[in-house]
């Protein structure tokens, strides 16, 4: 089951269903790919759990993923490739 949420309202903006039991990194793609279609905005910002470390996304989509920081700056650090779409 994969759901997707809006950051600050916490609204609901896709749900599917997956499947099999697929790692979490290898449907993320996917699972942007229906929020795009259904809201018709590609999300700028995601924010994950560790099971998604290092999952493709669209090209201008950053990933967040708890403890992925950078040690100079103590910043959380985008931690995704990017494919073109």
């Amino acid at each position: 089951m994969s759901i997707t949420a809006t950051h600050k309202e916490g609204l609901v903006a896709g749900m599917r269903s997956i499947p099999g039991n697929p790692h979490d990194g290898h449907i993320l793609y996917e699972t942007l790919k229906q929020v795009m279609i259904l809201t018709e905005h590609r999300p700028k910002e995601v924010f994950v759990d560790l099971g998604y470390r290092c999952a493709e996304v669209q090209v201008g989509t950053k990933v967040y993923v708890p403890h992925a920081y950078d040690a100079t700056t103590g910043a959380v650090a985008p931690s995704s490739p990017q494919l073109d779409t």
